[in-house]
């Protein structure tokens, strides 16, 4: 029960670190979806204004030089003279970015299921680590009544049974120790 114990604290500490590095991941991959989203947005609009722009062609058409623009007034024309931005750059950076943000967000989902699968691990290994600590605790009690029934037989049983009992119950301090030290991680 001992071992079974310092197993499972030792494998609660490996996964209370992985938990950890996996936050960290978390919160990298979240920094990066931000950006790309507020990208996303701003060529968007970029695409949205010149997807107008090309749409005025036909009124483009019209315009000359040095004569009033109808719409706003202007007398100079730049996009008259075949300076229209071309929209195609600009959409084909949204699909990068579109295709990047859905390559990141699989990446999010994948997270999280492995985080998910850690704090279950946890919970796992929390359970069973009170089950053992019960168990050894139940087994240290019997076997001190097992042990006074044992001394009316052996009159020197009992030195040597409160050895025991003694090395029994500072494994189980340092076993508590450690349980605390690895909740105290968890909770930090």
């Amino acid at each position: 029960a001992h071992s079974r114990l310092a197993a499972l604290v030792a494998e609660e500490q490996g996964l209370s670190a992985n938990l950890e590095r996996l936050g960290g991941e978390a919160r990298t991959l979240a920094e990066r979806l931000h950006g790309l989203e507020e990208k996303a947005t701003l060529l968007e609009t970029q695409q949205g204004l010149l997807q107008r722009i090309e749409a005025l062609e036909s009124a483009r058409g019209q315009l000359r030089d040095g004569e009033p623009c109808p719409l706003c007034g202007a007398l100079d024309h730049p996009y008259a003279r075949g300076n229209v931005p071309v929209a195609d750059e600009t959409r084909e950076a949204l699909e990068r970015v579109r295709t990047e943000l859905k390559t990141l967000r699989q990446q999010d989902t994948d997270l999280r299921v492995r985080r998910a699968q850690v704090d279950k691990d946890l919970e796992r290994i929390s359970r069973e680590r009170q089950t053992q600590a019960t168990a050894l605790e139940t087994w240290s009690t019997e076997l001190v009544r097992h042990g006074k029934a044992l001394a009316t037989a052996d009159p020197e049983w009992p030195g040597r049974l409160e050895a025991l009992a003694g090395e029994n119950a500072d494994q189980l301090k340092v076993v508590a120790s450690r349980i605390a030290t690895v909740e105290a991680d968890q909770t930090a």
